[in-house]
């Protein structure tokens, strides 16, 4: 297995569907393990292990290695108490199925993000255009602002004054 690529594939499923901060905390906890390991797997880690070492309750670590096997990422074995620790086998996040679901998923929300957009674009710039075309260009601008701000305009002469500018 590639580090590179196992971190990568899991930030990408990331972006997707959130993982829980204890999700991610475990599993980089365990790719690390496995790293130090040379990927020999499976890995064995004591929950009391990983409690203290990322600073989480039992059933917190419970619950995230179970989300973790859920979505396809790793796989254990649960010890027995104080005899066997429980073993860890992370699976190749490329091959996992709701990666790949995900990726999917993903795409599809992209492009759908990306019509509405573009729908929203096309109607603001029809709304503009219906504006321009009601308001017409005869009227000057200067004038067009003074009748949005209610102002009368009378233009000044130089009759009344007694000597010119």
């Amino acid at each position: 297995m590639n580090y590179i690529n196992i971190i990568e594939g899991f930030w990408k499923m990331n972006a997707y569907d959130r993982f829980s901060s204890s999700e991610i905390i475990l599993y980089l906890y365990l790719v690390h393990i496995c790293n130090q390991n040379y990927w020999n797997m499976p890995i064995a880690c004591k929950t009391a292990t990983l409690q203290s070492e990322l600073g989480l309750n039992k059933s917190t670590i419970i619950r995230a290695r179970v989300k973790l096997r859920e979505r396809g990422l790793i796989e254990f074995t649960e010890g027995v108490q104080n005899s066997c620790s429980p073993k860890y086998r992370l699976l190749d996040i490329n091959r996992c199925k709701n990666a790949t679901a995900s990726a999917t998923a993903h795409a599809t929300d992209s492009a759908t993000a990306d019509e509405t957009i573009n729908k929203d674009r096309d109607k603001y710039n029809y709304s503009f255009a219906h504006q321009k075309k009601n308001r017409g260009h005869e009227i000057d601008k200067q004038k067009d602002k003074d009748q949005r701000r209610s102002i009368d305009v009378s233009p000044a002469t130089q009759e009344g004054y007694d000597a010119p500018f």
